[in-house]
């Protein structure tokens, strides 16, 4: 029975992105396995970094040490979300509670399912990190002790996510307003992982400055419990103490959450009565009462919120940051000749407000949240192009503002030149509707209407991870081309060009959402 729910739960993955969904199941593998080697060549380089200063200074464990940390703290971000979707929100929790399966098979089932993702995630960074340390002259005998590491390291991510997944899940089954709980306590959680991250991103700097010093504080802070090696054969006491913590914080959330697991998802909170109150009832367009349901949607889902405003919460972390410590981030910008008063600071921040925004991913899970329900929409007498628009609204909702604010907020934060001005509200306000467009449009292309929980759409579909993670790739080359184009043929210029690769490439996403998208969702 166990194998049985586990083959589902994989199955489920990738159901509804197959062939005669869009893209074929070859094409999807291929944009997939490109992800995935993009994302290998940028730790690879992250690597190299480190590896080329502390393994020539004899910091084996220091240097594994960072990227378990690293390893972890990414784990846990991406799942954490997840599980509490994952284990307590799937659609067919009525139909396997009624059937002769045990709660606890359920459990390991699902939290398996999480277990693989994770795993995965976790070597993608260890494969490329192992490698750099080989070529840089380490010890060869730390690839598989790196590996496993890494596969011990994102079990334990995976067992505290799950257990925070389990406390928001407690909490919100007894409370009326549990999507507010659940994001204000799921927002908590990231403020304290930006945290984290930002001392983590310090002690890698103080590295480079005194590698010594450094390594001596980073590798007695981590290096006995975040590495599994040749250092492991000499100290047996501390590799065990890993072993069974990663292995045993895995056991003990498996079986508070399997002894709970039937009381939460029965549990409802109790809705208080209200008296009815006659209103005048008013008409109104089609469009209007789609983009209410869409908004409503929305807003009632904490999954469906958290994955998708990350872009729209970068944005606005990006803003905070400059107006509350710019000197930590123009001093290392003028090290590489970026200045305020020549644009190329303007240029460089409103190319990033443009990345982060690509990172939103609300519009490219807003057809597949449908499922199989698209039919009542298809069968109504309403236009296609209505629905498309309708679809839209809750992306651009939340991020048109968010891209607003920040631009604004930006200018004000840099005391930017008049001149600019115009460029830095304008070009990341129509990249917003570039970007929301292009999700829509990938959604379209290929819907995923077939799953048990809203985290397969709006976290794991093949649309979602295109915007997201291609998204990360996008911020890093505008970024990149935007200090390159200001030192070679000005601020102004690249400026100038980079305002009318944004207008092309929103002219082509409205091309394509109202012509072949229109088609597309009509044969769907």
């Amino acid at each position: 029975m166990l194998k049985s729910l586990v083959k589902i739960r994989l199955g489920a993955l990738t159901a509804g992105s197959g062939k005669k969904r869009g893209l074929g199941t070859a094409g999807v593998i291929a944009l997939a396995a490109f992800l995935v080697l993009m994302f290998i060549f940028y730790f690879a380089m992250m690597a190299d970094m480190l590896a080329s200063i502390l393994v020539p200074l004899g910091y084996d464990s220091t240097y594994f040490a960072i990227f378990n940390l690293l390893i972890f703290c990414m784990v846990f971000l991406l799942s954490v979300f997840e599980t509490k979707s994952e284990l307590f929100e799937c659609k067919d929790n009525d139909l396997l509670l009624s059937m002769p399966i045990r709660p606890r098979d359920i459990v390991l089932a699902r939290s398996l399912t999480v277990v693989i993702l994770n795993a995965a995630e976790a070597l993608i960074v260890s494969i490329p990190v192992t490698v750099m340390y080989v070529v840089r002259g380490g010890n060869p005998i730390y690839i598989l002790s790196s590996l496993t590491s890494a596969l011990l390291i994102s079990l334990l991510a995976t067992a505290l996510s799950s257990a925070v997944g389990y406390l928001v899940a407690l909490i919100s089954s007894r409370l009326k307003h549990s999507t507010a709980v659940t994001v204000v306590l799921s927002l908590g959680f990231i403020a304290l992982y930006l945290i984290g991250y930002t001392a983590l991103m310090d002690a890698l700097t103080s590295i480079e400055s005194d590698p010594d010093a450094a390594g001596d504080a980073i590798g007695s802070a981590f290096g006995n419990l975040a590495v599994i090696g040749n250092i492991s054969i000499l100290k047996p006491i501390e590799t065990s103490i890993f072993v069974v913590i990663s292995l045993g914080s895995a056991l003990l959330a498996w079986f508070v959450i399997s002894k709970n697991y039937v009381r939460i998802i029965t549990t409802k909170a109790t809705d208080t009565k209200e008296a009815y109150v006659r209103r005048e009832l008013v008409s109104g367009s089609a469009f209007r009462a789609l983009a209410r349901k869409e908004l409503s949607l929305f807003f009632s889902n904490s999954t469906y919120i958290l994955n998708g405003v990350v872009g729209a919460l970068f944005q606005v972390l990006l803003v905070i940051m400059l107006m509350t410590s710019s000197d930590d981030i123009l001093e290392p910008l003028a090290l590489v000749g970026i200045f305020e008063g020549d644009g190329t600071l303007e240029l460089l921040i409103t190319a990033v407000l443009v990345g982060c925004g690509s990172l939103s991913s609300i519009s490219a899970s807003a057809l597949s949240l449908e499922g199989k329900c698209l039919w009542i929409i298809k069968s109504s007498p309403i236009k296609t192009s209505t629905v498309i628009g309708a679809k839209l609204v809750p992306h651009l909702a939340i991020c048109l503002p968010a891209s607003l604010i920040s631009s604004v907020l930006a200018i004000i934060a840099v005391g930017a030149h008049p001149g600019w001005w115009a460029f830095m509200i304008l070009v990341p306000v129509i990249a917003s509707f570039m970007f929301a467009m292009l999700g829509l449009a990938l959604n379209i292309a290929m819907p995923k209407l077939e799953f048990a929980s809203t985290a397969q759409v709006v976290k794991q579909s093949m649309p979602v991870l295109i915007m997201t993670l291609g998204g990360m790739i996008f911020t890093a080359i505008v970024a990149s081309l935007s200090i390159f184009g200001s030192m070679s043929i000005g601020s102004v210029l690249t400026a100038i060009i980079f305002s009318l690769l944004i207008l092309i490439g929103f002219l082509v996403c409205y091309l394509v959402l109202t012509g072949p998208s229109v088609k597309r969702l009509e044969k769907i």
